[in-house]
């Protein structure tokens, strides 16, 4: 349990993580891990990072719901629907220390792909 300079040193970074998903949609896990990491187990940061990120989406959801293509979603859904079941054997079977670093090392990469304006080839939709 979070405590003192703890307790306000990641509520900091939760809000700040909160401000820039706010502003580009995404990157609220980029500023907090790193934050959460240092203080708790990388088991608790991956679920308090997507438990901010899905209360956030929701109430975006509940503004814009009118305007979305539901058509458009189902391919991210089930893809979603099955990467969360391979992330949590992941997470029960990893080594916290091993997982530490792996997760600092994704953060790298994304926030230097980020900076250096890289872009990864994904599929996309013809307008």
């Amino acid at each position: 349990m979070l405590q003192g300079l703890e307790l306000i040193i990641s509520l900091v970074a939760v809000f700040v993580g909160a401000t820039v998903m706010g502003t580009v949609s995404f990157g609220l896990a980029l500023v907090v891990a790193p934050v959460l990491l240092i203080f708790l187990d990388p088991q608790s940061v991956v679920i308090i990072a997507n438990l901010l990120i899905v209360i956030l989406l929701a109430m975006v959801f509940i503004k814009v719901r009118r305007h979305l293509q539901i058509s458009q979603l189902y391919g991210m859904l089930s893809g979603g629907l099955c990467a969360v079941p391979i992330g949590v054997f992941a997470l029960k079977i990893a080594n916290p220390s091993v997982l530490r670093i792996l997760i600092g090392i994704l953060i790298l990469i994304l926030g230097f792909s980020l900076l250096f304006k890289s872009e990864i080839a994904l599929a996309r939709t013809k307008k």
